[in-house]
Order: structure tokens, then C-alpha cells, then sequence
């Protein structure tokens, strides 16, 4: 097989052009163009990092990759005669690449391929790009903004609803809004408060864990990043996905800026929601901010305005959930499921009264206070 021939081809790419910005591409095109054992060997190192196998790396980053075929077929804009016989030319080229063996180079280096067929992969991907997405949506389902960027979140959170006990009204109440965004329909955006340690958050990324399949995505953002919804919005607007945008144990000071911000992205904003986003906001508080008594005594005329002004960001959430410290029958519940499931089948009586002190000892019964208890009992 002529490398030198391919990597000439792989050059021309237009398409799939992005493609070939794959650092272990590159260094695949940069071998082939010259196989001496410097380049093999820094190719098969690159490729070493993720597989042994090429040809499974090259399809893969084929059907993650945002090319311009992709994009076109998840927006449901026109894909040109022209644009779609160059994709097809293309998969060919990619498809002889992902073949190249190392006895093509000389043995320089070793890795693995396979004879894969490229074209029927590609178009399976197209007919579910709008569940499974493209570029880095493809590859991820969490997210966290950096700079003003849209990014992979460093450690993604693998938690399971199955993980989550008690709370069943709140969880079904969460995924009955999140079917609704699914469907194309439009979501209430949420508010869960309550005590802390009762799973708020944990919920939220179980079932952006659950309905990943489905298209959901998740992306956290920080109180700091506020004013930058309505453009992280506008970007989303246009893709085929369905997004959480998510802010965890927000609170504010009544005199926050961030708070104006809050309000204007919730409801009166000139900017229109995307309908492929809900708001998810989690508060150890309804409110959102922390009262002093100075609030409600000090010298202000318009005391009254200012408190309904704080009330009225809690009613610009369609949909607010509450979740309680567990009562003495739910703890023990969770006690008994989530041991069961962390290999403590026993629980006894005595066992649960422990429980109950430990629970007392680290401020009332929460999931978070029941996981603890069983982790201390496992390590005896």
C-alpha cells in the first residue's frame, strides 16, 4: 500500500477535514508521508494513549467529529449533491487509511487494524445524531464553562438513580420535566431546595446519567457565570441536543449583583429562551438569598418591595421541589437499601439505632449522613 499516496489524499480532506486535526492523526498522516522510526514511533505512542487499534480510532473520531455533513443533517438544513458525494469520496480515503498495517511502513512500529466499513457506520451516526450528538457533545454528556468555553467536566459524576434512595415523588417529578425537554416540549426550568446531604444535586446528574442516550447533556456553571446563560443559550439554540444548565447550592446576598442577573435570565429578559434548555438551580434555601435581620429592620422605605422582590425570583422557577430531612421510617429505609446495596444486608435493630446517633452526631438524618454510617460500619 502506497502511504505516501494516502497521506496525500488525507491532505485533501474537506469534509472530514477536522478529522485529521486529531493529534494521532496527524502524526498517522506525518508517518505515512514519512515512515521513518522516529515517526512511527511517535504515532504509535499517540495511538497507544487510547487503543492499539487504528482502524477502530479513525472510524470513531470520524463519527464523533463536527463535520460539515453532521452539523447540516442535526439542524435539518440542506445537504448539497456535491457536499454529499465529497463526504462519500472521503469515507473511502479514511476507510484505505484505517487499513494501513505496519508491514506498509517497514515493521517500524506495531498496532492493530481492522477491515471496518466505513460508509454504513456513518450513516447509522446520521440517523441518530440527534440523540447522540457531535464534537465534543458526542464524546460527553457533562460539562463545565471555562473562559467563556463550553468543556468537558474534568471528573464526570458516574452516580446512578438506582444510588439515590427514598424521595421518589421529587425524582419522579424531576423526570417527568426532563421527558417533557426531551420531547421537544418546553420545560419548566427547576428549583430543588431543602436541607443538604438529601440528594439534590445527586439526582440532577444521575438523570443527566440516565437520559445521556437520549440527548441530554449537562453543563454546571458557577454563581460568577450568570450573565453568561443568554449566550451560552444562543449557542445551544441551534443544536440537536437537550441541555441542563445547571447551578449548584446557589445563594445570594440581598445585595448581589449576580441576583438582578438571576432574575433576568429566569423570566424578563429580551433574550427568548432556547427550548432545548431547562434551568436547574439547587439552595439548601426557597429564597436564594441569606437574610439578615438588618434586612427587614433597617431604614427603608421600600422594606416591603425589597422582600417581595425576594420572593419573587423563588415563583420565576415553573417548577420547585422540596426535599426534607428523611423522617425516622424513610431513614430507615435508605439505611436498609443503601446497605444492602454497599454489602450490609444485617441491619439490626441496634444496628439502626446506632444510625439514628450517628445521624444526630453529624446534625439529622440525610442520604449523605446514612452513606457515611454504613461506610464507618464497614470499615470495623
Amino acid at each position: 500500500m502506497n502511504t505516501k499516496e494516502i497521506a496525500s489524499q488525507m491532505r485533501s480532506l474537506a469534509v472530514f477535514r477536522c478529522v485529521t486535526r486529531d493529534k494521532t492523526i496527524e502524526a498517522f498522516i506525518k508517518m505515512s508521508e514519512n515512515p521513518t522510526a522516529s515517526n512511527c514511533g511517535e504515532f504509535a505512542e499517540s495511538l497507544y494513549r487510547t487503543t492499539a487499534n487504528f482502524s477502530r480510532y479513525l472510524l470513531n473520531a470520524v463519527l464523533l467529529s463536527e463535520n460539515i455533513v453532521s452539523v447540516k443533517k442535526a439542524t435539518d438544513a440542506p445537504i448539497e449533491p456535491v457536499i454529499a458525494d465529497r463526504a462519500k469520496a472521503e469515507l473511502k480515503i479514511l476507510q484505505t487509511a484505517s487499513r494501513v498495517t505496519p508491514d506498509d511502513v517497514d515493521n517500524l512500529a506495531a498496532w492493530l487494524t481492522e477491515d471496518l466499513d466505513f460508509e454504513p457506520e456513518f450513516k447509522e451516526r446520521l440517523n441518530n445524531i440527534k440523540k447522540t450528538g457531535f464534537g465534543v457533545f458526542a464524546e460527553n454528556n457533562m460539562f463545565t464553562l471555562e473562559d467563556g468555553k463550553i468543556v468537558p467536566a474534568i471528573f464526570r459524576d458516574n452516580i446512578s438513580l438506582y444510588s439515590i434512595k427514598g424521595y421518589d415523588r421529587q425524582k419522579n417529578a424531576i423526570d417527568n420535566n426532563l421527558k417533557a425537554l426531551l420531547s421537544g416540549k418546553v420545560a419548566a426550568n427547576m428549583l430543588l431546595y431543602g436541607d443538604s446531604g438529601t440528594g439534590k444535586s445527586a439526582t440532577i446528574k444521575a438523570m443527566a446519567n440516565k437520559y445521556a442516550p437520549q440527548g441530554l447533556r449537562l453543563i454546571e456553571i458557577k454563581k460568577s457565570q450568570i450573565d453568561e446563560i443568554p449566550r451560552i443559550m444562543g449557542l445551544l439554540s441551534d443544536n440537536p441536543l437537550k441541555f441542563i444548565i445547571f447551578l449548584d447550592d446557589l445563594a445570594f446576598d440581598s445585595s448581589d449583583d449576580s441576583f438582578s442577573a438571576m432574575k433576568a435570565v429566569l423570566e424578563g429578559s429580551v433574550a427568548a429562551r432556547a427550548v432545548n434548555t431547562c434551568i436547574c438551580v439547587t439552595s439548601n434555601r426557597r429564597h436564594l438569598v441569606k437574610e439578615s435581620v438588618a434586612d427587614r429592620t433597617a431604614d427603608d422605605l421600600h422594606v416591603k418591595d425589597s422582600m417581595e422582590d425576594i420572593g419573587a425570583l423563588t415563583q420565576r422557577f415553573g417548577l420547585s421541589i422540596i426535599y426534607e430531612k428523611p423522617d425516622k421510617a424513610m431513614y430507615r429505609r435508605i439505611i436498609e437499601e443503601l446497605g444492602a446495596d454497599m454489602g450490609l444486608t444485617n441491619i439490626t435493630e441496634e444496628l439502626f439505632k446506632e444510625a439514628e446517633a450517628f445521624a444526630i452526631s453529624k446534625g439529622g438524618r440525610s442520604c449523605r449522613t446514612a452513606k457515611h454510617f454504613i461506610e464507618e460500619v464497614l470499615r470495623r
